[in-house]
Formats: structure tokens, sequence, C-alpha cells
């Protein structure tokens, strides 16, 4: 092989080389810094996004093909969320608008007993100290403040969408003490919603699909610009 084609080999592999280097890089510096922007926002424990975009030189003009953001244990105004994935595919971004401005094409919320105990001491007229969520129903053991006394109770709901976030149902109401049940079905009523008003999130989020496994709650939604 002549000095020249050893010259232009060389050449071409230090180019492939750099255009892998800045094809993993260029991303994931894009990442970092929507990471940093969600940190100090301050609204989540932990947060990791991904960006991906083909070629990197993309990015330059403002060109993403995706991006995915997890958070952990979030807290969206009213709502306790144990993780929420924000999902957008092929953005454009310019100088006056970014992530941020854009709403996602998939939002999805998943709850554990934990978040869900925290998001019905909020929502809701009693005080919750446990939550199982089993396979089709919610079991939540809890105490309500009637007449200047502390009744202890238990009542199984099941949880669907409603027009402005969820709606979970009261099927049964047992008191533990007193003869309370009639009046605290009054106070209670047949539901508890939960609104979905999550800000800080920019974004209106409309909740279309909500799934209950042993342990967790996943609701699916779409955004909107406010």
């Amino acid at each position: 092989m002549s000095k020249a084609k050893r010259l232009l080999l060389t050449i071409v592999i230090v180019l492939i080389a750099i255009f892998v280097v800045m094809q993993l890089a260029i991303p994931r510096l894009t990442a970092k810094t929507i990471e940093k922007e969600l940190a100090s926002l301050g609204w989540a424990e932990s947060c990791q996004a991904d960006v991906s975009a083909w070629p990197f030189w993309e990015l330059l003009s403002g060109k993403v093909d995706a991006l995915h953001i997890e958070a952990e244990e979030a807290t969206l105004n009213q709502i306790s969320v144990t993780l929420l994935s924000l999902d957008w595919q092929n953005l454009q971004w310019s100088k006056n608008s970014s992530w941020q401005t854009m709403p996602p094409n998939e939002i999805k919320i998943t709850m554990d007993e934990e978040a869900l105990m925290a998001t019905l001491k909020t929502n809701s007229p009693f005080d919750p100290t446990e939550v199982r969520i089993n396979g089709g129903s919610i079991d939540i053991v809890g105490q309500v403040e009637l007449l200047g006394q502390t009744i202890q109770i238990t009542t199984t709901g099941t949880l669907a969408l409603a027009d402005a976030g969820l709606n979970l149902k009261l099927n049964e109401i047992t008191v533990h003490a007193g003869n309370f049940s009639g009046t605290l079905k009054d106070k209670l009523g047949k539901a508890i919603n939960i609104p979905f008003d999550v800000s800080p999130l920019p974004w209106q989020v409309e909740p279309t699909k909500v799934e209950i496994t042993t342990g967790k709650i996943e609701v699916w939604a779409k955004g909107g610009l406010k």
C-alpha cells in the first residue's frame, strides 16, 4: 500500500472515530443539560433524560429524534408519583422553545401504595393509614373526624378515569367503632375525585387510560399547551 493510501486510510479511521465519539457525546451532553433544568425545578428526587438524534449535528439545528425523561419520587401539586415517564418524538427546538414548551407525545404516571396514600391524604376527607392496591380494587384503612370524634374505618373502592382526573368509587365502608355508617357515607360521598392538576409540569395533562395491578396504578395521559 502506498503512503498516500495509508494516509487516506488513517484519515478515514480518525474521522470515523471522531464521528462515533461525537455521536455518543453530543446527545448525552444535551441530556445532561435537560437533567440540570429538571433538577432546578425541585419537584422530583432524581431525574434522568435520554436524547436521540441521528446524525448528532441535527441537534445543532434543534432537531431531536426522541427524548425520554424519567423522574422518580415526584410531587406534582396534589399528586404523589412513584415514577413519571415523558416521551417526545421528532422535536424541533428554536431559540424561543425547548422541551418545556412542547407537550410530550406520551405521559405515564406510576403510583405505588405509598404514593397513592399520600395523594389520598391531600384529596380525600379522611386520613388513610394503610393502602393496599389489589388487581381490581383498592383497600383503604384510615380515620375520619366526625361529630368531634375520630372514627376508624375501612373502605374498598375501584378506580376509573374521570373528566378532570381519577375517580375512586367507594363500594363499601366499614366502621370499626360506633354506628356512623350512614353519616359517614354522606360525609365521604360515593366517590373521591383526584384532580389531575400536575403543576409544576408546564402542560395540561389529560388521563386517557388507567391500569391497576397488584401494588401499583399506572395512568397514561396526553399533554397539551396551557
